[in-house]
């Protein structure tokens, strides 16, 4: 009996995806969280040579709670990698995959929720977001939007820290939490959008965006730019803190940041209609992205205005160190390439290049070695793969010239090769799909019916057949989803088999197998791959041409 609450179909929807190696070390999967429910799947490539993929179901995990912040660590003691998982109101639980149960092992939890942390709030409307510092140094969390929670990890192996016998956990990997009032900043924060690690510092730093003075499109003639990002420098070992990095004055539609990897590091802040390049050793570079920006903000934008899109609830993720992929809330997806200076301090130029139109996205992540996962709550998640061609060679300038045949005379090869190690090569990038995850929400509206067709062995008078229609999807992927109880397979023909016990079914191969004995005797002959390749195709492309029936007093063969 469900007196209260019973659920008829798990959920579809994609919310948290992130890469990781979470069942085996060496190959990579992709960890998808559908707010109460977890999933493993593994990127199997087809034996085609045309590059595909398929999305294969590892494992499943169901909890009584919805996720709210995914993530990944790779611990010491550990080949593999444990997954953060965040739930309301402000709860951390790190686990692990275990080979000996095909299950969830749980390395440790977390719970702060105590009176001083939540400070009278009855409803959390700040998510727990979890994040991890690049290098595996530690893990935050933040609680009810003012407090922050620091999970350092172990990272030294000491004489006196025995190491674990088992590929298990070793319960010194995860040292004391502590949390941190970010109220008592030197500069407080009311109000946080976002936060993440950056790499490229000796401790762990984190950065956070915050609105100092809250605002919104209706007072922007009266209060404009009331962003401010906070770098904040984390010394686990003595639980201390210190501000190393300040910037106010930021557009007051910044919603997101995103780390850039090394070597170029700083930050990107994405905004409705700005995207700024930040760095604590460079001069900030930030781009208009239409002409609204001519009226909501001072702050110093270059103008693009012909560009006309917005960044709010857009999905970003790198697949190189310069360039990173953005799908936007209409489903357009582009590549923006970041061009760095000749130090490699700070970024001179940045541009939009329109690869593809696809999904509306909630999530993203890159899967090596040229897959994305693109998770969604409002259409079909999608599997892609993508394809690099170079479009133009660029050589950079020294001093303000483009380098031709008579500057490499003059200059010689090596200041060519420093000039052109960046971003000289732009690249044409082309997607294509290769699986998908089936989503039947959000649900507008249902019915319930009888099927059209059913054949008469599947009719059962006491028991109703029915089928549920649902208006699901939103917008260009709107769709109509039909559900039903079991499979209704269309019957062809029937006849009896009077004494039958079992039935089984055999692949004959006949000429191809003995074709593929043919095959690769040459292909051993000639040392070649190719032709064992071609031998398994053929062997895998037979079909089943007997049917063996066990009877009572006999067998039965049906060909």
């Amino acid at each position: 009996m469900y007196a209260v609450y019973r659920e008829v179909h798990p959920p579809t929807g994609v919310e948290h995806c992130t890469s990781c190696h979470f069942v085996h070390s060496e190959k990579e999967q992709v960890a998808v969280a559908s707010t109460s429910l977890l999933r493993i799947f593994d990127v199997a490539q087809l034996q085609r040579n045309d590059g595909k993929a398929k999305l294969v179901q590892c494992l499943e995990f169901s909890f009584h709670g919805n996720i709210q912040s995914l993530d990944k660590v790779r611990l010491r003691h550990s080949d593999r990698d444990c997954l953060l998982l965040s739930f309301n109101d402000a709860k951390l639980s790190i686990v692990e995959y275990n080979p000996e149960t095909n299950g969830l092992k749980t390395v440790s939890m977390h719970q702060f929720e105590d009176e001083e942390i939540r400070g009278g709030i009855l409803h959390n409307d700040s998510r727990p977001v979890v994040k991890v510092d690049p290098e595996g140094r530690c893990a935050v969390m933040l609680l009810f939007g003012s407090h922050l929670a620091v999970c350092p990890f172990q990272q030294d192996l000491s004489i006196d820290t025995p190491l674990s016998p088992s590929p298990s956990l070793d319960t010194h990997d995860i040292l004391p939490t502590y949390t941190i009032s970010l109220r008592d900043l030197p500069e407080p924060l009311p109000v946080i959008k976002d936060m993440t690690f950056i790499e490229g510092y000796t401790s762990p730093t984190l950065l956070f965006l915050s609105e100092v003075s809250p605002t919104w499109a209706g007072r922007i003639s009266l209060r404009q730019d009331s962003m401010m990002l906070l770098g904040l420098s984390l010394n686990t070992s003595d639980k201390s803190h210190t501000v190393i990095w300040t910037l106010k004055n930021l557009p007051f539609d910044s919603s997101y940041l995103h780390p850039v990897p090394k070597p170029l590091g700083g930050v990107l802040v994405f905004g409705a209609n700005t995207l700024i390049y930040l760095n604590q050793s460079s001069p900030p570079y930030g781009l208009s992205l239409n002409s609204i920006t001519d009226y909501t903000t001072r702050f110093l934008l270059k103008n693009e205005g012909s560009l006309g899109i917005r960044l709010d609830c857009s999905q970003s993720v790198f697949i190189s160190n310069e360039q990173l992929l953005v799908s936007l809330q209409s489903g357009d997806i582009y590549i923006v390439t970041l061009f760095p200076d000749s130090g490699m301090r700070g970024v001179k130029r940045i541009t939009f290049d329109k690869a593809a139109s696809s999904i509306l996205s909630s999530c993203i992540c890159s899967i090596k070695p040229h897959f994305l996962f693109l998770g969604s709550r409002l259409a079909n998640s999608l599997l892609l793969r993508y394809s690099t061609t170079v479009k133009q060679n660029i050589v950079e300038p020294i001093g303000g010239a483009i380098l031709d045949l008579d500057d490499i005379e003059v200059y010689g090869e090596s200041a060519v090769s420093q000039s052109t190690s960046s971003s000289s090569l732009l690249t044409n990038y082309s997607l294509e799909v290769c699986d998908s995850l089936l989503c039947i929400g959000p649900v507008v509206k249902a019915t319930i019916g009888e099927p059209a067709f059913l054949s008469e062995e599947f009719v059962d008078k006491s028991d109703l057949d029915l089928e549920l229609v649902l208006c699901s999807g939103h917008g260009k992927n709107g769709a109509l989803s039909v559900l039903q109880r079991t499979i209704r397979p269309q019957v062809v023909t029937t006849f009896e088999l009077p004494g039958c016990i079992d039935m089984w079914t055999v692949k004959s191969e006949g000429e191809e197998e003995e074709k593929g004995e043919e095959t690769k005797e040459e292909g051993q002959n000639e040392g070649g791959e190719k032709d064992q390749s071609r031998e398994k195709e053929e062997k895998g492309s037979g079909q089943h041409d007997y049917l063996i029936l066990s009877r009572s007093d006999s067998t039965m063969f049906k060909a």
